[in-house]
């Protein structure tokens, strides 16, 4: 039951994490300015790879 459940954070984790980090690469796109492309770029990959780390270490 226990492995079940940590099966499923660590899917969660992994899922949101690598969301983010694809949302990040679209802001790196659709941005028009060199310093708006950094913002979004800085704030979602790193939260992005922070979960997918927690999410592997699980």
């Amino acid at each position: 039951m226990i492995q079940v459940l940590l099966d499923a954070t660590s899917w969660a984790l992994l899922a949101t994490g690598s969301f983010l980090v694809i949302v990040g690469s679209l802001g790196l796109v659709r941005m028009p300015d060199f310093y708006t492309r950094l913002h979004p770029a800085g704030v979602t990959d790193t939260l992005g790879i922070d979960l997918i780390l927690m999410g592997l270490m699980l």
